[in-house]
């Protein structure tokens, strides 16, 4: 029995062995593709069609994400196109979708600066990207500091600042310290 495959005007034929099975070597074939494959006897009888569609087993690109930053209230970047799109920090969940250039943009609660944020992309096909971590940017000026008396008899200046931050203490526009 010789067994046709064909996607397209691409055709390729193999003989079936004495148990009926076949296997033909076809190049790679794009997701959605559909083949149809016959089988014809040795006295020309032709099969009726068997169609198969090219399944996606293939996971998207990590999905290309903007700087997020403390006072960012959206995760923006690139994915898949038609893909959906999940933004997670803990326990909270976002989705969104890319438009038909992948673009996405998907509103979330603002963070603290340091926060890891994770975005994924699942095509319609149910595949996942692998994950897209982003740690938010502080771009937030601290505080004024609060700063405690300064007399004429003390060569210190002291006060409370925003944690961690670099405290520099100016007479006039002269660095003193």
């Amino acid at each position: 029995t010789t067994v046709i495959v064909q996607a397209g005007e691409s055709k390729w034929e193999s003989q079936a062995d004495e148990e009926g099975t076949f296997t033909i070597t076809v190049p790679l074939q794009k997701a959605g593709t559909e083949i149809s494959v016959t089988a014809t006897d040795q006295a020309g009888n032709i099969s009726e069609v068997t169609k198969v569609t090219v399944a996606d087993v293939t996971a998207p690109e990590k999905p290309e994400v903007d700087q997020i930053t403390d006072k960012s209230a959206a995760v923006a970047g690139k994915a898949e196109a038609g893909s959906t799109v999940t933004v997670r920090v803990g326990e909270a969940k976002w989705e969104g979708q890319a438009d038909k250039d992948g673009k996405f943009s998907i509103e979330i609660l603002v963070q603290k600066a340091g926060t890891e944020i994770s975005i994924t992309a699942t095509d319609q096909a149910g595949n996942i990207s692998e994950v897209t971590k982003v740690t938010v940017t502080d771009v937030t000026a601290p505080a004024k500091p609060v700063v405690n008396q300064v007399t004429d008899k003390m060569d210190t200046v002291s006060g409370k600042a925003e944690v961690n931050s670099k405290v520099t203490v100016y007479k006039g526009k002269v660095e003193l310290g």
